[in-house]
């Protein structure tokens, strides 16, 4: 009897301010993590789903394109509070090949979405459908780790779309 290797396919995480992050992992793992200093992202393997989280640090943001080699699916973090060029790099991401038939989350914090953040919103769900990606959106309260049923339905939706392919 030969032991087998266990392939998991990686979920990698991006946002723009490392406490939600912090706050995501927290959320997903039920335990905080801190984000290495050195290398500026963690991996935590979610056994049961013969998944592993990738979450990049801010500070890596500009080895994004990097981390996507071999992901299957990616979850943005979208604060409210992006800046001119943030929203940019963000439809780069997702107007790139990279995201080709990998499903992806969009979580925006329900406490600090403005008004003007529904024009980005909507902008983005119309370049999704025209790449044809398979996307949610969710809305979240960060302040709640505990009551997050919103991201747990998005994670196993998420869970579901990386099986089926």
């Amino acid at each position: 009897m030969g032991c087998g290797v266990t392939i998991l396919k990686k979920i990698l995480v991006l946002t723009y301010d490392d406490k939600y992050l912090k706050a995501i992992c927290k959320i997903i793992a039920n335990k905080e993590f801190d984000i290495n200093e050195n290398t500026n992202f963690i991996n935590y393997k979610y056994k049961q789903k013969n998944i592993i989280f990738t979450f990049l640090s801010n500070k890596q943001k500009w080895t994004w394109l990097h981390h996507f080699s071999g992901t299957y699916g990616t979850i943005i973090i979208y604060e409210g509070s992006e800046t001119h060029n943030n929203i940019n790099e963000i439809n780069n991401i997702l107007n790139s090949n990279i995201l080709h038939k990998r499903p992806l989350i969009i979580v925006f914090d329900k406490n600090t979405i403005e008004e003007k953040d529904f024009r980005f919103l909507e902008d983005i769900r119309y370049n999704l459908y025209k790449k044809n990606i398979r996307f949610i959106i969710q809305f979240i309260d960060f302040s709640d780790n505990k009551n997050n049923l919103e991201l747990y339905y998005g994670l196993e939706w998420l869970f579901h779309e990386i099986n089926s392919m």
